[in-house]
């Protein structure tokens, strides 16, 4: 499965993608800016995205936009909670960094699941157990 990660930050970038390797995600690709995630999106064809909620002092709405309209499933981290969070993505599961990397799989896992859309859109909150 392709995944991109787009998280402006290169070491969280980093363990994100060691810990989508280790379990299981052979295919991971990094965007660091808005303009490098709108870009990998409109090229790509990536299965699920990870989308960092604050990108270097950008919100979600655009790269949730594009993620949307091409119908590519994602998990949105954030150290500020949901209520920061645009309309637009209420569907989207959201998991509270810091996270444990099991958590970060199992719900990057449970939206890309051809099977579970429904249960990625209502999945939710994750966040630390």
């Amino acid at each position: 499965m392709a995944i991109l990660v787009i998280e402006d930050e290169f070491l969280i970038a980093e363990e994100i993608r060691f810990h989508l390797k280790s379990g299981g995600f052979l295919e991971v690709e990094h965007a660091a800016t808005e303009t490098n995630a709108l870009a990998a999106i409109a090229g790509g064809d990536w299965d699920g995205a990870i989308v960092d909620a604050n990108l270097d002092g950008q919100g979600v709405e655009r790269i949730a936009a594009a993620l949307q309209a091409k119908g590519i499933r994602f998990v949105i981290v954030t150290g500020y909670g949901r209520q920061g969070l645009p309309a637009a993505v209420a569907d989207v599961p959201v998991i509270a960094k810091p996270f444990r990397p099991s958590t970060l799989i199992d719900a990057l896992t449970q939206c890309v699941r051809k099977e579970s859309v429904d249960m990625c859109r209502k999945n939710g909150s994750h966040g630390k157990p």
